[in-house]
C-alpha cells in the first residue's frame, strides 16, 4: 500500500498436522540499531523459537526510536533440523536502505517442513548485501488411531 507501509505476508504452520498446543508470542530485546539504520541492522534480532515449537507469524514492533521483532511459536512435534540460507542481495538502491528488498529473499522450508528460526546475515556477503539464515524441521506425525468399530450386535434371544 501506499504512505511508506510495508506487509509481510506468511502461511506459517498452516495445515500442518501436530499442532500440540497452544501459541505463545516472544520477542526479540527492544533495540536503536532499527531505526533510522539499513536492513542489514536486523542482524541483531534473532527470531528463535524454543525447542518442539515452530514459527507461526511475526511482526516488527516500534517504540519510540527502539524496535523489536515480536513473533509467535506453536508447539509441533518434529525430528531433524537444518540450517540454510537464502543468496546474499543487495540492500540498499542507492544511499536508501528499502524495506521492499527484504522480498529477495524467500526463506521456504517445503512440504512436511516448518520454521523454527531465522536471522538476517551478513556474513559471506559483499558490502550492502544481506542473507537470511533459517532453521527448518521435518514434522513428526502420528495422527491419532482410528477408534475401533462399534462392538456387533448381539443375536436375538432363541424363541420360547
Amino acid at each position: 500500500g501506499g504512505g511508506g507501509l510495508f506487509r509481510v505476508d506468511t502461511s506459517c504452520l498452516t495445515g500442518v498436522p501436530g499442532l500440540t498446543g497452544s501459541c505463545s508470542t516472544s520477542a526479540t530485546p527492544m533495540s536503536t540499531e532499527f531505526w533510522d539504520k539499513g536492513l542489514e541492522y536486523l542482524d541483531r534480532h534473532n527470531v528463535n523459537c524454543a525447542d518442539n515449537t515452530a514459527l507461526s507469524q511475526w511482526k516488527v514492533q516500534a517504540g519510540g526510536i527502539t524496535s523489536n521483532i515480536a513473533f509467535t511459536c506453536c508447539p509441533v512435534t518434529y525430528s531433524t533440523c537444518t540450517t540454510t540460507s537464502t543468496s546474499c542481495a543487495a540492500v540498499r538502491g542507492g544511499d536508501i536502505s528499502n524495506v521492499a528488498l527484504l522480498s529477495l529473499h524467500q526463506p521456504t522450508c517445503g512440504d512436511n517442513r516448518v520454521m523454527k528460526r531465522w536471522q538476517v546475515q551478513t556474513n559471506g556477503c559483499i558490502s550492502n548485501h544481506i542473507k537470511v539464515e533459517y532453521d527448518c524441521c521435518t514434522v513428526t506425525y502420528s495422527p491419532p488411531p482410528n477408534p475401533p468399530p462399534p462392538p456387533l450386535p448381539l443375536p436375538p434371544p432363541p424363541p420360547q
